[in-house]
């Protein structure tokens, strides 16, 4: 029996596993072919999700999480990228033993960086915080508990700092915006060149801009919501990603509703976080696809 259990812990050590997100023309035959090719290298479909925009004329979206104990998943890239082009299609194949490089940046309000770094530190999410990046100093001593690198970058209307936080991302995959307050430019999107996700503490696209408690309080609204999305040029206008609501009603006061969003915008932050570390979204046109 040891000597099993020992056998069966060294396949477990030796096991790969990857996470593949395929997009294509919807047409017969994709998911067969990728199949086949998997058989071909002993590679097993731990779980696969699909979505077709339109089974006659649209566009098909496919996540599976694969796994091997004796095939390197850089063996089959040259043959998905043959795939790929035979559906006019395109395809990523992420390693899970490689967690997500991201960089926080965050203002002076804190519950959802804490909720972030709570969540990160306890293992739910499958990132590396490479870097908290914030233009007031009043982070450092709960970046060093949760022994994070900690950088303040003061603001001014002539400075974002810009350039600085180009440096201190270059090696990341995402930015989070937990709460920053300052619209990063165009020249500064461009220049990243990767995924950017932003909180914004209403729920688009009402209230979009600046102070969304008062503007939900004046309209007298019976809900209020969180909204997580990928930032483009347009102000709010990025492709969203998640949502939550809340129920409010007239004897609520502004700081009642802002109590009441900040724990929906902290939660619905560090969600899309994890969906975003687990591959689970795909871009479509001005939406998102999200295979949970």
């Amino acid at each position: 029996m040891i000597f099993i259990n020992f056998i069966f812990c060294i396949i477990l050590n030796n096991m790969n596993e990857a996470i593949l997100q395929f997009s294509c023309p919807d047409k017969p035959g994709i998911v067969a072919k990728l199949s086949n090719l998997f058989f071909k290298h002993n590679i097993n479909i731990i779980s696969a999700s699909q979505f077709s925009s339109d089974y006659f004329n649209g566009d098909f979206f496919l996540r599976m999480k694969i796994s091997s104990y004796d095939t390197s998943f850089n063996l089959i890239q040259d043959e998905l990228k043959s795939i790929a082009l035979s559906f006019s299609g395109q395809f990523n194949l992420f390693s899970t033993d490689q967690p997500l490089k991201v960089s926080i940046l965050v203002s002076k309000t804190d519950h959802c960086l804490k909720e972030c770094l709570y969540r990160y530190k306890s293992g739910d999410l499958p990132i590396h915080i490479d870097s908290i990046i914030s233009n007031h100093d009043c982070h450092q001593d709960l970046c060093a508990f949760y022994n994070v690198p900690f950088h303040f970058l003061p603001v001014t209307k002539s400075n974002k700092q810009e350039d600085k936080i180009l440096g201190l991302t270059q090696n990341t995959n995402l930015i989070i915006l937990a709460r920053y307050m300052q619209v990063l430019s165009p020249n500064f999107l461009a220049s990243y060149s990767h995924d950017i996700i932003n909180i914004h503490h209403s729920f688009l696209p009402s209230f979009k801009g600046a102070n969304p408690y008062l503007q939900a309080f004046e309209k007298g609204v019976k809900i209020i919501g969180a909204t997580a999305h990928f930032v483009t040029e347009d102000l709010d206008e990025g492709p969203i990603i998640s949502q939550n609501i809340s129920s409010i009603s007239h004897k609520h006061t502004i700081s009642e509703i802002k109590q009441k969003s900040q724990i929906l915008e902290k939660t619905t932050l560090a969600d899309t976080i994890k969906l975003y570390a687990e591959h689970r979204i795909f871009k479509y046109k001005n939406k998102t696809i999200i295979f949970d």
